[in-house]
């Protein structure tokens, strides 16, 4: 029997479709048999399973045939599309006909088959054939959609998106519903009542071709999309837009997706509490919007990390209990901008977020960071990266800030203090419990003005500037009481012109060649208390030929020797210095 494939089928096709008997006479509406009562209520459709029915594979089929192949199935008594329509009655009566048949009043059931009336159905409609059977006895009623379209003849369907009018008000189960559905490529559900549906599970199992999916609606019921998209490499637009208030998690839900180009989200997702790795490596996404509640979403742990064709995201929803953003955006080397427009006031972890992301030019971040504990890598090799405001301030959980702007080679000037100022990037709090700023700004080769003036009074590791070659101005200004060593901090800096360095360094034992090769350094200013530091000489300032005004001021209560600190600074006009001892 030959079978006609169709992209888009408008299941029961009333009113363009006429009843007929199964002679082929019109169907006399008596009353009993209205046909308004004959509107399908899908989630009352036959069950394929059960030992009583004679032609169960047959009776949810929901597929049309050819108009020739239609009739000779009617000549031969072989029905080739069965299905339920006295399910159209209240549920009641339908358990209790389909149990016993003595239900008073009501007809026997009811069943029907399509053919097209022509070999173009899709202009010409069909006729449904409809017929009573005793023997077909004690069908399964069930709101299950399982393996709905499994069947062979469902391998060619390409478009689903017709059964966004089918009634699902009492269906439970999509799972595996569209399973060896391998030609199927769009599928979708504008607002739909899917409130008792709990399993999604595989709905797409084997979908190869797969390419576009909207959910619109209520799916309130719905706990899990685990393994949705796992079999459908093709798959490059996703919606999801409605009531998934009981979702919990869509953990890796689309990675590994390289053809997926846009996802949206919207609505109720109050439960969900991880999108970690979500979008994990789609290599091909361009956009995602993310415009919901969120309120229960824990981590943000690479939700987008690889996504290198990614170039606009926008995350305005709930997100006020997210932890992490390590890793968030990692390697996403498209993203040219970043506005994460919500308060994120939980987090903790702001490690390697934008990490990689070679084409980001600015990026604006609002929160408390008060528990942040480590923004290290953050925006590791952002080299496009010209301005970051982080609005918050961050607090005492916060350790380390290593290799943090790390060859973000296109940024001019940086400040972290308590209070913050105009720079390029103005990072404000507390940074008393700070130890390592190591490779903080490592190859950011035009960076021009950096000023550090807070509470650092647990660094123990500063080395900060390497390979910042364009580094102009300096300064240390705070509580750096438990730093023991500076030695080559601004070595080889040869376009410094003012260095700062002033504040409480009580355990400073030794800053040799601080200077060295500064060969562009006119004003030094060297001030504060240095009770450890034995010895400054001629070493600090090796080749700082343009040196013309020094300032060495402060408590230096273990100072040897200045021997030769100044030889050979034939540039040097100015030198001030007040070296005492404390009373």
């Amino acid at each position: 029997m030959a079978i006609i494939a169709l992209s888009v089928f408008p299941i029961f096709a009333f009113p363009q479709a006429k009843l007929l008997n199964p002679d082929g006479t019109q169907w006399e509406s008596n009353g009993k048999y209205n046909c308004n009562y004959l509107k399908p209520r899908f989630s009352y459709l036959v069950e394929t399973t059960g030992a009583a029915h004679r032609d169960s594979q047959l009776m949810t089929r929901i597929l049309r045939t050819t108009y020739s192949a239609g009739i000779e199935a009617i000549k031969s008594g072989n029905y080739y599309r069965r299905t339920c329509l006295s399910a159209s009655y209240d549920r009641d009566w339908v358990v209790d006909a389909t149990t016993n048949y003595t239900a008073p009043g009501y007809p026997d059931i009811v069943y029907a088959y399509s053919v097209a009336r022509s070999d173009n159905p899709l202009t010409d409609g069909y006729d449904v054939y409809w017929f009573t059977e005793e023997d077909d006895v004690t069908p399964l009623v069930e709101g299950t959609c399982k393996n709905l379209f499994q069947n062979d003849p469902y391998s060619y369907l390409t478009d689903a998106s017709g059964i966004s009018d089918w009634d699902f008000s009492e269906a439970t189960s999509f799972q595996t519903m569209f399973s060896k559905c391998t030609h199927l490529t769009t599928l979708k559900l504008n607002n739909v009542n899917c409130s008792k549906v709990t399993s999604i599970e595989k709905m797409f199992d084997n979908c190869s071709a797969l390419s576009s999916v909207t959910l619109k609606g209520n799916f309130s019921k719905l706990t899990s999309t685990t393994n949705m998209f796992n079999a459908c490499p093709e798959l490059q637009s996703v919606t999801f837009d409605g009531n998934f208030s009981s979702l919990t998690s869509m953990a890796n839900m689309f990675s590994g997706k390289s053809n997926l180009t846009d996802a949206t989200f919207r609505g109720d997702f109050s439960k969900v509490n991880s999108l970690q790795r979500t979008f994990q490596n789609c290599s091909s996404l361009t956009s995602a919007t993310l415009d919901a509640d969120f309120s229960s979403v824990t981590t943000l742990l690479e939700t987008f990390k690889g996504c290198s064709a990614l170039s606009s995201v926008v995350l305005t929803g709930d997100f006020s209990k997210v932890a992490s953003l390590q890793g968030t955006f990692q390697n996403c080397s498209s993203l040219t901008t970043a506005n994460l427009d919500t308060d994120f006031q939980s987090v903790t972890n702001l490690k390697s977020t934008f990490e990689g992301c070679s084409a980001l030019t600015s990026a604006n971040i609002k929160g408390d960071f008060s528990s942040v504990t480590t923004t290290g890598q953050m925006f590791k090799n952002c080299s496009a990266l010209t301005e970051a405001v982080l609005d918050g301030e961050f607090g005492t959980a916060l350790t380390t800030m290593i290799e943090m702007f790390y060859g973000c080679s296109s940024l001019e000037s940086a400040s972290i203090s308590n209070d913050g100022d105009d720079s390029d990037v103005a990072i404000k709090g507390n940074f008393s419990n700070v130890t390592t700023l190591q490779n903080l700004f490592n190859s950011c080769t035009k960076l021009k003005k950096v000023s550090l003036k807070d509470d650092f009074s647990h660094l123990t590791n500063i080395g900060a500037f390497s390979n910042c070659n364009a580094l102009e101005d300096v300064t240390l200004d705070g509580t750096f009481s438990e730093l023991t060593s500076i030695n080559n901090l601004f070595k080889d800096r040869s376009a410094l012109k003012t260095a700062l360095i002033k504040g409480d360094f009580s355990s400073l034992t030794t800053m040799e060649s601080l200077f060295n090769n500064s060969s562009s350094l006119e004003k030094a200013t060297i001030s504060g208390t240095f009770p450890s530091l034995k010895k400054m000489n001629n070493n600090i300032f090796v080749n700082c030929n343009k040196l013309n005004e020094v300032v060495i001021n402060g408590t230096f209560s273990a100072l040897t020797t200045m021997e030769n600190l100044f030889n050979g600074k034939n540039a040097l006009q100015k030198a001030t210095s007040q070296v005492h001892s404390p009373p």
